[in-house]
């Protein structure tokens, strides 16, 4: 799980978490300061340790929610605070679902009021201050580019426009057959010639490496010398896997899929992820047949035709199979299509190994007729088993429908790094996206 959080969370969230959990924490203990003659007894011995610790996780959860989490860095005071107002309504409305169920497990009124407006203040001024100090003492991450190819070129445009990825460009190294007029962004520093004077007077973090295809111009001898001297040196395509959390078609060649390991996931792995795909499928279906048989009777009562109906999409192996869904109906109105419910019967499919909850987005014939001959490395999809949900769809952004490109490269992406904890991760954004935004 640390690896999903380095590689899908900004720069500086994972202390700024633990940091806020201790805030949290304190904020209450204060509050029990103030009512309880002894707090430390109070949380340790009458129950009041567990009680707290649910309002923390729902605490933390609105946070998630309210994407404090993603977006770490305060550019409105007042946005912060309706941010912060809401992750602490939530934990309110979350006391108050539990007290009908559990009423032993709920903190005291005064102690949950004053805890919740001590975390509040609590949090919004740590919060501008980790923004407006700690953020900068740290600083970016300095890249100096060697070359300007087209990948260097979208991933400067990317960091340009995006500062929580927690990079900044210190300029380009290139002679005057690979300048171009993209580099305007940043200064050009010297010539391949002078590379080991720009990375003495510049000190850059990491040298991405991003020339043309002409690779006799490449300063092998001093590239060597500086990744010996200590300096981080890759490719453009890997740093644009670390910005754009997607592998970089244009730079990887079909031919060299089959000879790189990240590519061929762990037997055990896939087995593990069907075996759990298809237990979470039978605990969903329990748990929201009431919905199902609802949205079934709605279909059928008034109409003819029937509640489900059955598409052709291609498998693993390109093995066609016929997905299951609800039929389309304007009736049951947009929540309905907007939470992506008509999708539910494929639950079955997942039971039936067909298909997984999390994987690439399951392809028509057709389609991927034509994407395989416009994409090389589409066929590349078909190893593992499509999903109900994946990475390519938690992150398009607000529903939007990718460009085939995009979404080949983020299937490649969840491909090269599928695990357990990464299929979590991708659950709880579908979660957070759908049911509780209910994007549109």
């Amino acid at each position: 799980m640390i690896r999903v959080i380095r590689h899908h969370a900004p720069a500086g969230a994972f202390p700024l978490l633990i940091s806020e959990i201790l805030l949290i924490c304190g904020a209450f203990y204060v509050a029990a300061m103030l009512f309880e003659p002894d707090p430390l007894i109070y949380f340790l011995y009458q129950g009041g340790m567990e009680r707290a610790l649910l309002v923390l996780a729902s605490l933390l959860g609105a946070l998630y929610v309210f994407d404090l989490y993603s977006d770490i860095e305060v550019r409105s005071r007042v946005m912060l605070l309706q941010q912060l107002c809401q992750a602490v309504g939530v934990a309110m409305i979350a006391q108050s679902l539990i007290a009908y169920a559990f009423r032993d497990y709920i903190l005291p009124h005064f102690l949950m009021l004053y805890g919740s407006v001590f975390t509040l203040m609590a949090l919004l001024l740590w919060r501008m201050l980790y923004s407006a100090v700690l953020l900068h003492a740290v600083g970016r991450e300095r890249i100096l580019f060697v070359g300007c190819n087209a990948t260097v070129q979208e991933v400067t445009r990317e960091i340009a426009s995006d500062p929580s990825t927690g990079y900044e460009v210190a300029g380009y190294v290139a002679d005057s057959s690979t300048m171009s007029p993209a580099m305007a962004n940043a200064p050009v520093l010297g010539t391949l010639a002078s590379l080991r004077k720009v990375v003495a007077e510049n000190k850059p973090r990491r040298i991405v490496v991003g020339l043309p295809e002409r690779r006799e111009h490449m300063p092998v001898q001093d590239l060597l010398e500086l990744r010996f001297g200590g300096c981080r040196i890759e490719e453009a395509g890997v740093t644009y896997e670390t910005v754009f959390r997607r592998i970089c078609s244009r730079d990887l060649s079909p031919a060299r899929v089959p000879f790189l390991p990240e590519f061929a996931p762990p037997v055990n792995s896939l087995w593990l992820s069907r075996i759990v795909g298809r237990m979470l499928a039978v605990l969903l279906i329990v748990v929201l047949s009431p919905l199902l048989l609802g949205i079934y009777l709605a279909l059928r009562i008034g109409s003819r035709s029937p509640a489900l109906v059955t598409v052709p999409r291609l498998g693993r192996d390109a093995r066609i199979f016929n997905m299951l869904r609800f039929r389309h109906s304007s009736a049951l109105g947009s929540v309905y299509h907007r939470l992506g419910l008509a999708a539910l019967p494929a639950l079955l499919n997942v039971i039936r190994g067909e298909m997984a909850v999390v994987g690439p987005r399951p392809a028509s014939p057709e389609d991927s007729e034509v994407l395989s001959a416009k994409l090389p490395l589409f066929d590349y999809r078909h190893n593992v088993l499509p999903g109900m949900t994946g990475w390519a769809q938690i992150n398009s952004s607000g529903g939007r429908q990718l460009e085939s490109v995009d979404e080949l490269e983020y299937d490649l992406y969840y491909i090269k790094h599928m695990s357990q904890a990464l299929d979590g991760y991708i659950l709880l954004n579908t979660f957070k996206n759908r049911v509780l935004r209910v994007q549109s």
